[in-house]
């Protein structure tokens, strides 16, 4: 009895309606996501920067280092 040399199975079930090409309403809907996910981190991105300018920019109180820097050396 001669085995077959290649089963054409499938991985996964696929119901007959699966043609291996995702659909326009779907490839929209994944652009969608993945913008909304970039435009976030963007977001997040920006908001770091302008924290860090926000405490380079504000006025430092020198009385506060120097109270504190006595108030260990002593």
């Amino acid at each position: 009895m001669a085995w077959p040399t290649s089963i054409a199975v499938s991985p996964v079930p696929t119901g007959g309606y699966f043609n291996g090409y995702s659909s326009d309403y779907e490839e929209k809907l994944l652009n969608i996501l993945w913008v909304g996910i970039v435009g976030l981190e963007i977001l997040m991105v920006i908001g770091v920067v302008l924290q860090s300018v926000i405490r380079r920019l504000s006025p430092q109180s020198k009385i506060n280092k120097c109270s504190r820097h006595r108030a260990t050396t002593r």
